[in-house]
């Protein structure tokens, strides 16, 4: 009592506490909570007392109540994030202390929260609201069983190499309708899915391997989707060469523009000069590629050129040392060079499909794969293919 008399609120609150008075202390909390002119010190008062005070004396309710309101204060005044989830999470809290279910569900369900404010609401009584959430608590389960569903058949298709169906999948579960339909972080788990596999597609004109045949060193393999390239030492060209003489764009090997005709090699003006079996190319001139050929580049750098498949599925392979590359005239599957297991590959944007017919089996990432399914390819892709006629492992590097 001296201590009160003197206006130590706090302290005299603490011996009543001790007491077991927790109505009488309650009241000096509150006294001495008026008495703090800060928000921060109120907050401080209170929140010691709650800790200490119950809600089952109208003082302690009345303590919770003034707490609840005082971090609703906080709330208002914080930007969102964590920190004003906090002062609403623990104003909440202090609401059901108060016996104030039915605002407490409130708060909850600003959290979305919604289990919280389900319990709160039927503390309350307050049975119309409770069934409306109990509606939409339903509707989310299903939204979440729905949406493992999903992720165990995307990760399945992901492992098969159907990564055609994943995106698919995938972007369906990222529409705006899902996401305002299903609060869930599963559908932040499907947008982070999406952008890791779009970022993995290959360029639509242009695919990358490394082929690696038994007892022999990888092959790196480009294969072009395009009218043409740009042989020459050009940082930009598609085949980049080095030499003395040669120039930044040295020459441009096109692909034909009818079924039945050849592919065409044409110097661009080079200052070292072009030679296709060693007869001299005229700049400008195109030079059909009917059979295999040697071309020189100057003095130095030589390449053989390779024409190979049919009318609908025509390419011209050029190896140039341990390099080749592939210019495909179309999006028709094409078989690639002949030390390889038979398979093709088929560009249709945005995927690169892989079809290994003629395989006896087929890993991808170590995991077997029933042939002759097609997959779509994915940069770091990594398969091993084996056929009667020999394996290879190919690795997609871009």
């Amino acid at each position: 009592m001296e201590l009160e008399q003197r206006g130590e609120h706090t302290l005299a609150a603490r011996v009543f506490e001790e007491l077991g008075e927790e109505g009488q202390a309650a009241s000096l909390r509150l006294e001495a909570a008026d008495e703090a002119t800060a928000l921060r010190d109120r907050l401080k008062v209170l929140r010691e007392g709650a800790s200490r005070i119950g809600g089952d004396t109208a003082q302690g309710r009345q303590l919770h109540a003034s707490l609840a309101k005082a971090l609703l204060v906080a709330a208002t005044g914080t930007p969102p994030g964590a920190r004003r989830r906090g002062f609403l999470f623990e104003a909440a809290q202090a609401l059901e202390s108060a016996q104030e279910a039915e605002r407490a569900g409130q708060v909850y369900e600003e959290l979305d929260l919604l289990e919280q404010a389900a319990a709160a609401y039927e503390s309350a009584g307050a049975i119309g609201r409770l069934e409306v959430l109990l509606t939409i608590l339903e509707r989310r389960r299903s939204h979440r069983e729905y949406a493992d569903d999903v992720a165990n058949q995307v990760a399945s298709l992901l492992r098969d190499g159907r990564r055609l169906l994943a995106r698919d999948l995938l972007q369906r579960m990222t529409s705006e309708a899902y996401r305002l339909s299903a609060k869930d972080a599963r559908a932040h788990d499907f947008q982070r899915h999406l952008a890791e596999l779009e970022s993995r597609i290959t360029h639509p004109e242009r695919l990358t391997l490394r082929v690696t045949l038994p007892n022999t060193p990888p092959i790196p393999l480009t294969i072009f989707l395009r009218g043409s390239i740009i042989v020459g030492r050009a940082p930009d060209a598609h085949i980049q060469v080095s030499g003395p003489g040669l120039s930044r764009q040295h020459l441009r090997i096109s692909r034909p523009a009818a079924a039945d005709a050849a592919f065409t090699i044409t110097d661009l003006g080079s200052r070292a000069g072009t030679f296709l079996d060693g007869a001299p190319v005229q700049a400008g001139h195109p030079e059909s590629i009917k059979l295999a050929a040697e071309l020189s580049l100057g003095m130095g750098e030589c390449m053989t050129l390779i024409p190979r498949g049919s009318t609908t599925s025509a390419h011209l392979e050029v190896r140039e040392r341990a390099r080749r590359f592939i210019l495909t005239r179309s999006d028709v599957a094409f078989h690639p060079v002949d030390e390889f297991p038979t398979f093709s590959l088929k560009f249709e944007a945005p995927f690169v499909h892989f079809l290994g017919h003629s395989l006896r089996s087929l890993e991808l990432h170590g995991q077997a794969l029933a042939p002759p399914s097609a997959i779509q390819l994915l940069r770091g892709d990594r398969l091993r293919l084996r056929a009667e006629d020999g394996d290879a492992e190919v690795e997609v590097l871009g």
